[in-house]
């Protein structure tokens, strides 16, 4: 016979003993808990709402491209050190000099 645990239980169960050491003959009396994300059919991650319609934020496409991607090396082609005061203005001449050059093969 083959009892499943969940990890969440599993941790319950080996975390009770150590808080709360009189709880220990309580454990087994802890409701289970349901989890509101588990993997689908296709490996991805399902996120199930409560009753409010709640989601766990999925950021796992956060990132270049939706993630996963690794970011694209590209060569300097500006250079400028910081002058005394305002660099606003500098800032932007340099923006606007590498705006001006066409497009390479990399976009």
């Amino acid at each position: 016979m083959r009892i499943q645990v969940s990890r969440r239980r599993l941790l319950q169960l080996a975390a009770a003993p150590a808080f709360f050491p009189r709880a220990r003959a309580q454990a087994q009396d802890l409701s289970p808990a349901a989890s509101r994300v588990h993997a689908g059919v296709d490996g991805r991650l399902v996120y199930v709402p409560d009753e409010q319609g709640n989601t766990i934020h999925d950021a796992s496409h956060a990132g270049y491209r939706g993630g996963g991607v690794a970011i694209p090396t590209l060569p300097v082609r500006e250079t400028i050190w910081p002058v005394a005061g305002d660099n606003t203005a500098h800032v932007q001449a340099a923006i606007d000099r590498v705006s001006s050059r066409l497009p390479d093969g990399s976009g």
